[in-house]
């Protein structure tokens, strides 16, 4: 009975060991993601900041419906968008509706922040 009990007590210590190494793995897998998402996010930002900065002629980041309606009609634009989740099929109501009322010009900028 004695060797019984120990040898039980030894593969419950094995497996608690065990069970807390792998929920501190699963605890740094989750925060590599978390890392990952921002650091996605952050470059996701920089690139369409700059990508609008550079749509006008102007480079103030400024379009008029007919200047964004082309430049979303850019296959990269149309994917970073779709990865936000909007669709630039429809870029002259996303225009109309993201355009700025008293200028009636959609500012990039302003968009994104």
């Amino acid at each position: 009975i004695y060797v019984t009990a120990v040898v039980f007590s030894m593969i419950r210590i094995v497996s608690v060991l065990f069970l807390k190494e792998t929920l501190n793995l699963a605890a740094e897998d989750t925060e590599a993601m978390v890392r990952d998402r921002a650091q996605a996010k952050e470059q996701m930002e920089k690139n369409l900041v700059a990508l609008f900065l550079n749509a006008h002629e102007n480079c103030e980041g400024v379009l008029t419906e007919e200047a964004f309606c082309s430049f979303m009609a850019q296959d990269k634009i149309k994917l970073l968008l779709g990865k936000m989740g909007i669709d630039a099929s429809e870029s002259h109501t996303l225009f109309r509706q993201m355009r700025n009322e008293t200028t009636g010009q959609f500012d990039g900028t302003a968009f994104i922040y």
